[in-house]
C-alpha cells in the first residue's frame, strides 16, 4: 500500500484567526507526527499546507462544518449530537448557513469543495485500512468522551488563565495516553513537556489550537484504521454529517494481514538487550526485565518496539501478582496483550502469537479468581516468553 496520511484541521471560523494542522504517517502498526502547523491563515494558506499529501491516499479530519444546506435552525446531525452526548456537555453550537455567514463565510463547506477539486471523497470510509482520499467532519468533543470513557469533557476553552492552564494540562495528558491506544501514536519528544507557566495568552491558545488538531488527525485515522466498524456517522451526506469513534474494536483479518506484513524488522535477528530483558522475564526477574526493555522498545522506533513494551507490561503483571496487587496486575495484561494486539505472530524469532494466548488464558484465570483469590494462582505457571536464541 502507498504511504497512508492522516491529518487533523483545526478549522478557526474566522480567517483572521489562526488554523493548526497536524499531519500523521501510518508506520505500519500505528501513526507518526510527520508535521504540524500552529498559526495557518486564509484558505490558500491551508490549502498550500495540504498540497504535498493531494495526490496519494489521505483520510482529513476537519473540526468544522462541511456540509450546511439549512440556512436557518440546526442542522439533523447536530440535533443527534445534542440528544446523545449532551450529558456529557459535549453538544456543539445549532449551525445554519445564516449564522456562519458574520464570520467570514463557509469556511469548512468551501474547503471540502477545494478538497473535492482534487478528488477527495466527502463520504465515510466503507472498509477498513482502504487506500482512500477522504475529507470527513469530526468533533473533538464527543469523541473524546468516547475513546477516553469522558463522564464530562476536559474544559480548556474561554477560561481564566489558571483554568486553562489547568484544562490544557489535563487535555495534554489525555492525548499523551494515546500512545498506549489502538492502533497507537506517536507525538514528537518536541510537545512532551510544554513549558506552561508564564506562557502568554497566544502561546496557549496556540497549543489549544495545535492539541484539537492532533486529535482529528488521530480520529481521522482511527476511522480509516478501523472502517464502518470503528465509527458511527450521525446524519448523511444530504444534511451534513459528523463522525464519532466507536471504542473497544475488533480488527478485521484484513486488517491483522495488512499489519502483519507491514513489519519487515520481525526478519531481523534480535537485539541483544531484548534477549536479556525476556531471560529476565523468564527467570521472574520481571523489576529487572522492566529496566531493560524499557530501555529498548525506547530506542526502538519501529512497530516492533510495540512488542518489547507488550512483554514489558505482561512481565509488570506478574510482579503485581506477587506483590498481591489484583487490580494493577489485569490493568497491567490489558495494556500488554492490547501492545501486542496485530503483531505478526511470529517477530525476531519472538513466538507472539503463544505469548498473546498464554497472557488471554492469564486474563482469565485472574478476572475469575478476584482478589481474594490471588494468592492460590501458582507462579510457576506465570506465561514464558519462548524465543529463538541466537546461534
Amino acid at each position: 500500500m502507498e504511504r497512508m496520511w492522516a491529518i487533523g484541521v483545526d478549522l478557526a471560523w474566522s480567517p483572521r484567526n489562526p488554523t493548526a494542522a497536524v499531519v500523521l504517517r501510518w508506520a505500519g502498526s500505528g501513526w507518526e507526527t510527520a508535521a504540524w502547523a500552529e498559526a495557518l491563515g486564509a484558505d490558500a494558506e491551508i490549502l498550500a499546507f495540504l498540497e504535498p499529501y493531494r495526490a496519494g491516499p489521505c483520510v482529513i479530519g476537519v473540526d468544522a462544518p462541511l456540509i450546511v444546506p439549512n440556512e436557518t435552525g440546526s442542522r439533523p446531525c447536530d440535533r443527534m449530537i445534542a440528544a446523545r452526548f449532551g450529558r456529557h456537555h459535549a453538544g456543539g453550537y445549532p449551525v445554519n448557513r445564516r449564522w456562519l455567514r458574520p464570520f467570514g463565510g463557509l469556511r469548512g463547506e468551501a474547503l471540502a469543495q477545494a478538497l473535492a477539486a482534487w478528488g477527495f471523497t466527502l463520504a465515510p470510509p466503507a472498509a477498513p485500512c482502504m487506500p482512500i482520499r477522504a475529507v470527513l467532519e469530526v468533533f473533538p468533543h464527543p469523541a473524546a468522551v468516547v475513546l477516553f470513557g469522558l463522564r464530562r469533557i476536559i474544559r480548556y476553552k474561554r477560561l481564566g488563565r489558571a483554568r486553562w492552564i489547568q484544562g490544557l494540562r489535563r487535555w495534554h495528558r489525555r492525548l499523551w495516553t494515546l500512545e498506549q491506544a489502538h492502533p497507537p501514536v506517536r507525538w514528537p519528544e518536541a510537545w512532551r513537556r510544554p513549558s506552561w507557566r508564564g506562557a502568554s495568552r497566544r502561546s496557549l491558545k496556540a497549543w489549544e489550537d495545535l492539541l484539537d488538531a492532533a486529535f482529528c488527525a488521530y480520529v481521522a485515522g482511527y476511522v480509516w484504521f478501523y472502517g464502518p466498524e470503528g465509527y458511527e456517522c450521525f446524519g448523511d451526506l444530504a444534511g451534513g454529517y459528523v463522525l464519532v469513534p466507536r471504542r473497544r474494536c475488533r480488527l478485521s483479518p484484513g486488517t491483522e494481514a495488512l499489519m502483519g506484513q507491514a513489519w519487515p524488522c520481525c526478519e531481523e535477528p534480535l537485539p541483544e538487550e531484548v534477549r536479556r530483558g525476556l531471560e529476565q522475564f523468564n527467570a521472574g526477574e520481571y523489576f529487572e526485565q522492566h529496566e531493560t526493555l524499557e530501555r529498548a522498545w525506547r530506542a526502538e522506533a519501529r512497530p516492533v518496539r510495540r512488542i518489547y513494551q507488550g512483554i514489558l507490561q505482561i512481565g509488570v503483571a506478574c510482579y503485581q501478582i506477587q506483590r498481591g496487587n489484583h487490580a494493577g496486575a489485569v490493568k497491567m495484561l490489558r495494556r500488554g496483550l492490547a501492545h501486542l494486539e496485530g503483531a505478526p505472530d511470529r517477530c525476531q524469532g519472538i513466538d507472539v502469537a503463544r505469548l498473546r494466548a498464554d497472557a488471554r488464558q492469564w486474563l482469565r484465570r485472574l478476572e475469575e479468581a478476584g482478589p481474594e483469590g490471588l494468592a492460590g494462582l501458582d507462579p510457576w505457571a506465570f506465561p514464558r516468553v519462548h524465543f529463538e536464541a541466537p546461534p
